[in-house]
Order: structure tokens, then C-alpha cells, then sequence
């Protein structure tokens, strides 16, 4: 993950050990909380170099037309607007701010084609939150399992 800045107001992972999640996961034995704070940054997003991920840059590699990731929300939060982002494109969540404060797995499923960028070169991956009208000075954690690519989804 890249280094935050100080007008970051997002973190990965808990705050002491353990520092990923190990009871509430969507399968395997971890999943990854994301925590999310903007009562006064400028913005809240985690990045990744797209050259740490399995699939690297090429993301047209296997003909995938599909991102889907799932996220467990928390009653507790103060919903934002969820975003995704390769390189500079941005897809907002199309379900509702108030979904972060589920406490479920909730399917994202994103089509790539949304993307306005080339995804045969994809050097950042960033999940990311901005204030809404509804909720100012949001703030809350979510938890992010299973980010994959696919051909097609069911």
C-alpha cells in the first residue's frame, strides 16, 4: 500500500495486532478492514500499485469485463460515497451510501468498460470515500474481501 499523507483520512488494517480481520471474513481466513474518516481530510482513499497485484498491469490480459470485490459495513458508520479507481478513472458504488452501515457481505460488481482509462495499463488500484449531501463528516470501517477479476458474472 502507498504511504498516507497527512490529508489522507483512510488506514488499512486494525490499529494493534491482530491487524487484518480473522472472524469476520468472506472466504479464505482473513479479511481486510479499511477505515475511512473525513471529518476533516481532504479526502479518504487506500491505493496500490497495480505492479503488487497477481494480475500486474495488463488488466485486459484475460479478458475479464468484471471487478468485483465484497465489503461488510458497520452499523456504527457514517456513510460516504464508495469509489473505485484505476488510474485516474473513478466508479462510484451504485447501491446506496447507507449499505456501509450493514453489517453483511455485499457484492460490488463493476464493469470495466465504466472505466475511462486503458486497462492494458492499469498503475494504480484505489478504493477510496467522499462526503455526500446526506452525510457530512463521515466516518466508519469497512471490511474488504475477495477482489477478483471475471470474464462474466452470475
Amino acid at each position: 500500500m502507498e504511504s498516507n499523507d497527512v490529508n489522507n483520512g483512510s488506514w488499512i488494517g486494525h490499529p494493534s495486532e491482530p491487524y487484518m480481520e480473522l472472524e469476520i471474513v468472506h472466504s479464505g481466513m482473513r479479511s481486510t478492514p479499511l477505515y475511512y474518516d473525513l471529518s476533516y481530510p481532504a479526502y479518504a482513499k487506500v491505493s496500490i500499485k497495480s505492479d503488487n497485484l497477481p494480475i500486474g498491469k495488463d488488466w485486459t490480459r484475460y479478458s475479464s469485463n468484471f471487478l468485483t470485490l465484497w465489503f461488510h459495513g458497520n452499523s456504527e458508520n457514517i456513510p460516504a460515497r464508495m469509489y473505485v479507481k484505476l488510474n485516474d478513472s473513478k466508479v462510484y458504488y451504485s447501491g446506496q451510501e447507507k449499505d456501509l452501515k450493514k453489517s453483511k457481505w455485499i457484492r460490488w460488481d463493476i464493469e470495466l468498460s465504466k472505466f475511462d482509462t486503458d486497462l492494458s495499463n492499469v498503475n494504480k488500484f484505489c478504493i477510496g470515500f467522499e462526503e455526500s449531501e446526506e452525510y457530512p463528516d463521515c466516518f466508519g470501517q469497512i471490511l474488504i474481501d475477495d477482489i477478483r477479476l471475471y470474464k462474466c458474472i452470475k
